[in-house]
């Protein structure tokens, strides 16, 4: 038997999005400690153009979360 931890979030994801994932032998196991789920971070080198950024921002905007900045005196 093989195990692996993941947080909820990324349960979810790949359970609604994935027929391989949801395959027999699956099994649930919610712990009362596990924290909900892990902050992601997108880093872009100095190269990325405004344009992009903007197309970035806008495709976070439309998932409801906070936009990306760039560093001070970038």
């Amino acid at each position: 038997m093989t195990a692996k931890v993941i947080d909820q979030e990324d349960y979810d994801y790949l359970t609604e999005s994935s027929a391989d994932f949801r395959g027999d032998g699956l099994v649930r196991m919610d712990y009362a400690d596990m924290p909900a789920g892990l902050k992601r971070h997108i880093l872009c080198s100095q190269r990325v153009s405004e344009d992009t950024m903007r197309k970035i921002n806008a495709a976070i905007a439309s998932e409801g979360l906070p936009q990306l900045g760039r560093l001070p005196g970038r």
